[in-house]
Protein backbone atom coordinates (compact mmCIF):
# COMPACT_ATOMS: atom_id res chain seq x y z
CA UNK A 1 0.00 0.00 0.00
CA UNK A 2 2.88 2.28 0.89
CA UNK A 3 4.79 1.63 -1.89
CA UNK A 4 2.01 2.39 -4.51
CA UNK A 5 1.85 5.80 -2.81
CA UNK A 6 5.47 6.39 -2.86
CA UNK A 7 4.88 5.39 -6.43
CA UNK A 8 2.60 7.77 -7.38
CA UNK A 9 3.72 10.86 -5.62
CA UNK A 10 7.25 10.14 -7.45
CA UNK A 11 5.46 10.23 -10.20
CA UNK A 12 3.73 13.52 -9.96
CA UNK A 13 7.15 14.58 -9.18
CA UNK A 14 8.46 13.87 -12.32
CA UNK A 15 5.39 15.64 -14.14
CA UNK A 16 5.79 18.09 -12.16
CA UNK A 17 9.49 18.82 -13.34
CA UNK A 18 8.28 18.28 -16.84
CA UNK A 19 5.71 20.85 -16.76
CA UNK A 20 8.31 23.30 -14.71
CA UNK A 21 10.77 23.23 -17.27
CA UNK A 22 8.07 23.76 -20.33
CA UNK A 23 7.31 26.59 -18.59
CA UNK A 24 10.94 28.15 -18.70
CA UNK A 25 11.68 27.15 -21.78
CA UNK A 26 8.62 28.74 -23.77
CA UNK A 27 10.88 32.01 -23.83
CA UNK A 28 13.33 30.08 -25.83
CA UNK A 29 11.04 28.35 -28.38
CA UNK A 30 9.64 32.00 -28.91
CA UNK A 31 13.02 32.95 -30.30
CA UNK A 32 13.18 30.47 -32.56
CA UNK A 33 14.07 32.46 -35.41
CA UNK A 34 18.00 33.37 -33.44
CA UNK A 35 19.67 35.81 -32.12
CA UNK A 36 21.67 38.03 -34.33
CA UNK A 37 24.92 40.77 -33.43
CA UNK A 38 23.95 44.33 -34.03
CA UNK A 39 24.89 45.97 -37.10
CA UNK A 40 26.41 49.00 -36.23
CA UNK A 41 27.95 51.34 -39.44
CA UNK A 42 29.99 54.11 -37.02
CA UNK A 43 33.01 53.99 -36.29
CA UNK A 44 34.65 53.14 -32.71
CA UNK A 45 34.65 57.02 -31.37
CA UNK A 46 38.44 56.89 -30.31
CA UNK A 47 41.59 54.98 -30.47
CA UNK A 48 42.44 51.74 -28.49
CA UNK A 49 46.37 53.40 -27.52
CA UNK A 50 44.51 56.64 -26.87
CA UNK A 51 42.32 55.19 -23.87
CA UNK A 52 44.86 52.90 -22.85
CA UNK A 53 47.19 55.41 -22.28
CA UNK A 54 44.66 57.42 -20.32
CA UNK A 55 44.63 54.26 -18.29
CA UNK A 56 48.18 53.46 -17.76
CA UNK A 57 48.65 57.28 -16.69
CA UNK A 58 45.80 56.98 -14.33
CA UNK A 59 47.43 53.60 -12.70
CA UNK A 60 51.25 55.49 -12.34
CA UNK A 61 49.02 58.29 -10.91
CA UNK A 62 47.46 55.59 -8.40
CA UNK A 63 50.35 54.11 -7.66
CA UNK A 64 52.86 56.85 -6.83
CA UNK A 65 50.23 58.85 -4.49
CA UNK A 66 49.40 55.32 -2.94
CA UNK A 67 53.60 54.69 -2.10
CA UNK A 68 54.16 58.74 -1.15
CA UNK A 69 55.18 58.60 2.39
CA UNK A 70 53.63 61.05 4.73
CA UNK A 71 55.61 63.86 6.04
CA UNK A 72 55.69 63.61 9.84
CA UNK A 73 56.85 66.69 12.07
CA UNK A 74 59.19 66.44 14.81
CA UNK A 75 55.78 66.30 17.63
CA UNK A 76 54.68 62.84 16.62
Amino acid sequence: MMQAVHQRISSLYGWIIVGAMSVMSSPVWAQVEGLKPPKTKDAPSSPKFLMMGVIIVLLAATVVVVTLKAKRGHQD
